[in-house]
């Protein structure tokens, strides 16, 4: 929520508590309480999403970078001497399936890569047993399999982030949206009580502290 709605929404909570203090005047005005109403309802929703934590796309983008670094690392080491052994059984498509360099997969997209290092795996899988006369261990094929494994679980999340973020985000515009047209109608209505005590401080509480030029000017 960015300044001006904070400032909107503050004054809304104190505007709602003045007309509750107030309610034995308003309360067999029906017009007014059904914005009343409806201010009671718009304000438990906005302290609602209000309350929720502060989605931030940061950590998860740092651990996906670092994920995607581990998962090269890690299948790089094994397709060097799988492609070896590939020359070895005169097996030229896998060979040439199994020669992939590390600046080839750091270029790839992430809408890409994750698909790519799968398939280098499941290659990997198949011929693993004849791979460790080549130097690898069976934990160096199934550190490459987990780390692919937590790259691909993670690549997505940032974007489902970001959705998640500007769904709240629009949520609020929603919501402050709706504030101003219950106010818009409330400041109408008022005018019934001018000249009284409860129209003054229902003036008071409407007014907007530090909020930018674009506040409605609520003189008569």
């Amino acid at each position: 929520m960015n300044t001006a709605d904070q400032n909107y929404s503050c004054m809304a909570f104190s505007t709602f508590t003045k007309m509750n203090a107030y309610r034995s005047i308003w309360i067999n005005n029906t017009a007014i309480k059904i914005e009343m109403d409806k201010l009671e309802s718009n304000l438990s929703q906005l302290e609602s999403v209000s309350k929720e934590p502060v989605i931030s796309t940061i950590n998860v983008t740092q651990d996906k970078v670092k994920a995607k670094a581990e998962a090269i690392s890690a299948i790089l080491k094994v397709t060097g001497p799988a492609s070896v052994y590939a020359l070895d059984i005169d097996n030229t498509t896998l060979h040439d399936k199994l020669n992939v360099s590390k600046g080839i997969l750091n270029k790839m997209q992430d809408s890409v890569l994750p698909q790519r290092l799968i398939r280098l795996n499941n290659i990997i899988s198949h011929i693993a047993h004849d791979l460790l006369e080549y130097g690898l261990t069976t934990e160096d094929i199934s550190n490459a399999n987990s780390k692919i494994k937590a790259y691909v679980s993670i690549v997505d999340d940032p974007k489902k982030l970001i959705a998640e973020r500007s769904s709240k985000n629009k949520t609020l515009s929603v919501l402050i949206e709706e504030l101003r047209d219950i106010f818009y109608r409330l400041d109408k209505l008022m005018r019934v009580y001018v000249d009284t005590d409860f129209y003054i401080e229902y003036r008071k509480s409407r007014k907007i502290t530090d909020y930018p030029a674009k506040v409605e000017n609520y003189q008569e």
